[in-house]
């Protein structure tokens, strides 16, 4: 009679791994959306109307950034906690996924690719399997790693392109019908077409013909490498040349074409040979 009532206990006894799961869970799905900007911030820049909604608004973001860096801390902590005390859990790819999209959203690339790459290396499938792929190829494209994005994003023309590739990126492109990529890419380790001369001391040339990076990109860029000798220099293409932003070394070789503002902060970081 004992034994029996016990065994019907262990069966109401809440599952410690599932229990710890939940509230994993419950913390990733608890992302609070951004603050909405107040109605005020349309009104004429400068007037007093504007001042306060620019306020309110700075504020009220600054409050939820402070909020959903917390719940981010207690989320990953939890995630530890849970793979150490089941290392072996039915729950740990799970968990795995969770931990990575926030290490991933946090932009720790390395973490996030430790587990996201374990988390697909356990059979995972599925909308959320697809979620983490894509995510893992960005965090391999973050670190520099382009080899790696290759292989787990599949043969598709901007990752051959940035795994240096050409060859094999020019004739996906051409397959997709991508035309004006052809053109970019045809230029690729050769000498830029046309009057650019490199400044003397730069180290990276950035090239834009018939097409502009965002300001706020650009003013990045050359805060992040303008000094010593890490000098990068922006110059406009006169001429007819594929539209495109282009990467020169210090000979005006291209080394890169029309990449993703991100890539290219990685890719000028790799060209100087700064970390």
């Amino acid at each position: 009679m004992i034994a029996g009532l016990l065994a019907a206990l262990l069966l109401l006894a809440p599952d410690a791994e599932e229990t710890s799961y939940e509230e994993i869970a419950a913390l990733f799905a608890a992302e609070a959306p951004a603050p909405e900007p107040p109605a005020g911030l349309r009104a004429p820049p400068g007037s007093d109307r504007h001042e306060r909604a620019r306020r309110k608004y700075a504020d009220a973001l600054t409050e939820w950034k402070g909020k959903e860096a917390a719940r981010r801390q207690r989320l990953l902590a939890a995630c530890d906690r849970h793979l150490d005390a089941f290392p072996e859990g039915r729950r740990r790819n799970d968990v795995l996924y969770l931990r990575g999209a926030t290490r991933f959203r946090d932009g720790d690339h390395a973490g996030a690719r430790a587990d996201l790459e374990a988390y697909l290396g356990g059979g995972a499938e599925g909308p959320a399997a697809t979620a983490a792929r894509a995510a893992l190829v960005e965090s391999c494209r973050a670190l520099g790693d382009y080899s790696a994005a290759l292989r787990h994003g599949g043969p598709q023309p901007d990752l051959l392109e940035e795994a240096g590739e050409i060859d094999r990126a020019i004739d996906a492109a051409r397959r997709a019908g991508a035309d004006e990529r052809v053109g970019r890419w045809t230029l690729i380790g050769r000498p830029f077409p046309g009057d650019i001369a490199v400044p003397e001391g730069a180290a990276a040339v950035i090239v834009e013909a018939g097409r502009r990076l965002p300001p706020e990109a650009k003013t990045r860029l050359t805060e992040q490498f303008s000094a010593e000798k890490g000098k990068v220099v922006f110059l406009s293409a006169t001429g007819e040349y594929p539209p495109a932003v282009y990467l020169l070394d210090s000979q005006g070789v291209v080394r890169a074409a029309d990449p993703r503002v991100d890539t290219l902060e990685h890719r000028v970081r790799r060209l100087i040979g700064r970390d």
